[in-house]
């Protein structure tokens, strides 16, 4: 008996392999469609996040601003004070604008980095296409070889 299989016993093992690797592209295909649809989901949750802090920070402010714009108000600003809170509105503008700088920073550190990760994948591809071909040509100079024989 020989060690090879007819084509009418079943399929033909270049036919799983061709199955498999349809479904396979199918399957990572819908993955990427689910997956994209969730990253979308994410993100407009997180700018309606922020947009309801914007909102709060907004409505407070207001609502603190037109309680102290009363000039009869019972609490009157010590001059000391006006100083310390000029000091604090410095204070706060700078630390503002030393955040935004921070997170310029951060920005372009992570796009670099996810960059550079798409870069490896590229070439892990590339590596994995090269090996393939390597081996299938190792792989068709066999059978080569072995037809000769036979």
């Amino acid at each position: 008996m020989s060690g090879r299989q007819k084509s009418t016993e079943g399929p033909s093992m270049s036919e799983i392999h061709d199955v498999l690797s349809e479904n396979y592209t199918k399957l990572s295909d819908e993955y990427a469609k689910a997956h994209q649809q969730h990253v979308k989901a994410i993100l407009d949750l997180q700018q309606q996040y922020l947009e309801s802090a914007k909102a709060t920070v907004k409505v407070a402010m207001s609502v603190h601003k037109e309680y102290h714009s009363n000039p009869n108000t019972q609490y009157s600003i010590p001059n000391i004070t006006k100083v310390r809170m000029e000091n604090m509105v410095e204070k706060s503008n700078e630390y503002t604008t030393n955040a935004i700088k921070w997170l310029n920073i951060q920005n372009q550190f992570l796009i670099r980095a996810i960059e550079a990760s798409k870069e490896y994948a590229k070439n892990y591809n590339s590596a994995v296409e090269i090996t393939a071909d390597y081996y299938t040509d190792i792989l068709k100079a066999r059978n080569a070889s072995l037809a000769k024989i036979q």
